[in-house]
């Protein structure tokens, strides 16, 4: 069968994949939310918590791990929420096909509760933003 990426990359899949920002392609985290119109759309990881660890208020809107508390994760991780991003079906079966897309897992039961607090909480999406992104996640 061929890769179909809403069929292979169900809600809450966590994936390796080349992306290009300002210019420049970089492999990023990101963790699929949901299929729609030929894209999947997803948020972003970091692994760069300085800007988190001096702003905890912000840290509030994001959903953190510790190295080690998720295999999937090999450095404390923030998932932001904030950070979406959508990725077309057509540069994901290229990145397949170019055995550069990864996937590294499926996030744990408690995420999307965890995701939802963290979305409520961010101080950084406004209310349009906020009931875009949980009217999208999967129940």
């Amino acid at each position: 069968m061929a890769f179909d990426p809403a069929i292979h990359l169900p809600p809450f899949t966590v994936i390796l994949c080349p992306y290009t920002f300002e210019n420049m392609t970089v492999k990023k985290i990101f963790i699929v939310l949901c299929h729609e119109n030929g894209h999947a759309f997803c948020i972003k990881t970091t692994t760069n918590l300085d800007f988190y660890r001096n702003a905890p208020g912000i840290l509030a809107g994001c959903v953190p791990y510790k190295k080690g508390e998720l295999s999937i994760f090999k450095e404390d991780t923030v998932v932001q929420p904030d950070n979406q991003f959508p990725i077309s079906h057509k540069a994901l079966i290229q990145a397949h096909e170019d055995n550069a897309l990864e996937i590294l897992g499926t996030m744990p039961t408690d995420f999307r509760d965890k995701l939802i607090k963290a979305i409520n909480s961010s101080l950084r999406m406004d209310a349009r933003l906020k009931a875009r992104i949980l009217k999208i996640l999967p129940k």
